[in-house]
Order: C-alpha cells, then sequence, then structure tokens
C-alpha cells in the first residue's frame, strides 16, 4: 500500500479528516519532515509519498546536495521509505551531477527513523495519559 493510497482510505473512511491532518499522525512523514528541517524543499506530495528538497550547499562550498525521500509504506519499518541523493560539483568549467553513497543514504535513513521512533513513543506515551 502506498502512502497515497493509504491517505485517500483514510479520508473516504473517515471524511472529517483532511489528508494534512492524517499526514500529520504519520511519523515517518513527520520525522523526515524535521530531520530534512535544514534543507529548503522543493517538493512534499503526501498523497504522491514523496519529499524533495532543492540543492543545498554550506556558504563558501563549491558543491551541493540534493535528497529525495520515497515513502513505500506508512509502518515504521527500514523497507518504508527509500533515500536518493545526488552531489553537483560545480567549477569554472560548469557542473557535474552524481549520486552520493549508499552509506550517506542510509545515514539519512537512520535520522529519520531514528526520529521516528522518538515521536511514535511520545505519541504513546500521550495516549496513555
Amino acid at each position: 500500500i502506498s502512502l497515497g493510497l493509504v491517505g485517500s482510505e483514510m479520508c473516504i473512511r473517515d471524511r472529517k479528516r483532511t489528508a494534512a491532518q492524517f499526514a500529520a499522525d504519520n511519523m515517518l512523514w513527520r520525522a523526515s519532515l524535521e530531520t530534512l528541517n535544514f534543507i529548503p524543499l522543493s517538493s512534499a506530495n503526501y498523497s504522491g509519498g514523496v519529499i524533495i528538497t532543492d540543492w543545498y550547499s554550506r556558504e563558501n562550498s563549491k558543491d551541493s546536495i540534493k535528497i529525495q525521500v520515497v515513502f513505500k509504506s506508512d509502518e515504521l519499518s527500514t523497507n518504508s521509505i527509500e533515500i536518493v541523493s545526488h552531489k553537483k560539483i560545480c567549477n569554472t568549467n560548469g557542473c557535474r551531477t552524481t549520486a552520493m553513497r549508499q552509506s550517506f543514504n542510509s545515514e539519512i535513513k537512520n535520522k529519520i527513523l531514528e526520529r521516528a521512533r522518538i515521536l511514535n513513543v511520545a505519541k504513546v506515551n500521550k495516549e496513555k495519559k
């Protein structure tokens, strides 16, 4: 089930909840936005299940990165999201774009999953009160 379908099904079952409200309850979505909050977003489409950042570089850097988070499920598991990232290096001869190493993608993924777990524990603890 893709996030778009999950969101649509939720809206059909409970017409009072909007996709935005449902997205706020999705820990992976929230955790992804919080983890990537230092980079401007190019696109964040909950129903499409994708977050794409704009190109980002540190001050005085000739290289920049772009990160895409693809949601495959709303379950809190390592198979629920995929990270795709690219690095762009510019010099006087122009710019060259390459895929980032898998270790970088894994690091971003792990940070998102860690943040999602924290959010989920906080939600469960709040519901118990």
